[in-house]
């Protein structure tokens, strides 16, 4: 890019605290970047019109606004049901999400549920809080993990490093 300001970048609302200053950051990394935080529709449909990209939801009203959008990052890695409608699906812009981004946090949250159910921490931490102490018939609800098989259901980018760890 060159010149400044060549690329137009509007953040959709509603806004928190956190957009506001990813907004902040983002136009004082990249200056070639013209950041829009729009609190409000109003600023949002005046704004889309010549934006090149955006964040957050794009309703359909903003899109028929919109003349120069290329780019749509959608605020969450999976968007909540109706984020994606037939004009948006049709339109020639690219949606990207947060793909990828969580996969280690939330394998190592994974993998600290998988311990804490193998040695039965689900059932020994609630007696606890009760002053109960029964003692378990043959190690029931402890599961050997070295002599054990997991199957893992989803083939992504999280399914892929909790069956690494």
């Amino acid at each position: 890019m060159s010149g400044t300001n060549s690329f137009k970048f509007v953040m959709l609302p509603p806004q928190s605290d956190t957009t506001r200053a990813w907004g902040r950051r983002l136009a004082e990394m990249v200056p070639d970047v013209r950041v829009v935080v729009a609190e409000d529709a109003e600023t949002a449909g005046r704004e889309i019109a010549d934006a090149d990209a955006a964040f957050g939801w794009l309703t359909q009203d903003l899109l028929a606004k919109a003349k120069r959008i290329r780019w749509l990052q959608a605020p969450q890695a999976a968007p909540a049901a109706g984020y994606y409608y037939p004009e948006l699906i049709d339109h020639a812009l690219s949606v990207t999400n947060f793909r990828e981004i969580f996969n280690d946090h939330i394998s190592a949250h994974i993998m600290s549920f998988v311990l804490s159910f193998a040695r039965g921490l689900h059932v020994y931490i609630p007696q606890q809080l009760r002053r109960e102490w029964k003692k378990p018939a043959d190690n029931q609800g402890v599961v050997h993990l070295p002599e054990s098989t997991a199957l893992i259901v989803g083939v992504g980018g999280i399914g892929a490093e909790t069956a690494r760890l």
